[in-house]
């Protein structure tokens, strides 16, 4: 066969076909809506007014003539409409996703933060309430220290004083002899190994005293011990 024979064209497919179309009708709607979209829309409102002028000169005979002008106007406003509001594009529409894209990431992010600030502030109020219980908590121990303490101290100072009665109260006193400031003689008396000597003492300060002197201070350190060093 020859190479400059002309060949049979090929049988387009409907899936090519189509889409042809639908470029060729993007392109016109973009060359429309570029160039002619200002003058069409110029153009449709010198129609509006024209037609509201002759409606209130002869509503009556001139209703039927608005309605049916009235519809190709309202077609081709929306077609602007749409035209300007939804892209067309492949660039334009590209966008839009990216657009969206950025939009519903913005939304999650505040979303994000706000949860963020609001966890942040449940956590700081929690830790306002722990540390303001901690702080009557130790307050009350102080103060029940405290008055342990001073219980303590009081009961001890009842002691000594009531010990420093007993001692000068029941103390024996010795009789001041003026005779006796001279120089004084003393015997020393010689006893023989089967003689017996018995020793006669007397005492402000006996056993019963010391007794209940030392169960009064275990008392005391018992109820300190159980009171104090075991909360700490």
């Amino acid at each position: 066969m020859s190479s400059n024979k002309l060949r049979k064209p090929r049988h387009e497919s409907r899936t090519m076909a189509l889409a042809r179309q639908m470029v060729g009708s993007a392109d016109n709607n973009n060359r429309i809506t570029s160039h002619g979209g200002i003058a069409s829309w110029d153009e449709h409102l010198i129609e509006v007014r024209s037609t509201t002028a002759l409606s209130h000169k002869s509503p009556v005979g001139y209703r039927g003539r608005m309605r049916s002008a009235d519809s190709p106007p309202q077609t081709s406003i929306q077609d602007y409409l749409s035209a300007l509001l939804h892209p067309v594009s492949a660039i334009e529409q590209y966008w839009a996703m990216r657009a969206e894209r950025a939009e519903a990431l913005l939304n999650a992010h505040e979303r994000y933060k706000r949860e963020l600030d609001d966890v942040s502030v449940s956590h700081e109020q929690r830790r306002s309430r722990e540390l303001a219980e901690l702080n009557a908590r130790y307050a009350r121990e102080c103060a029940h220290v405290t008055r342990m303490v001073w219980i303590c101290l009081g009961a001890l100072t009842i002691t000594v004083c009531v010990l420093f009665y007993v001692v000068f109260r029941y103390a024996p006193r010795v009789p001041s002899d003026p005779s006796r400031s001279s120089a004084v003689h003393y015997t020393i008396p010689i006893l023989s190994p089967f003689s017996s000597v018995i020793e006669h003492e007397t005492s402000a300060v006996n056993v019963p005293l010391v007794a209940v002197l030392l169960i009064i201070m275990g008392l005391f350190g018992f109820l300190w011990f159980r009171c104090c060093a075991l909360r700490r």
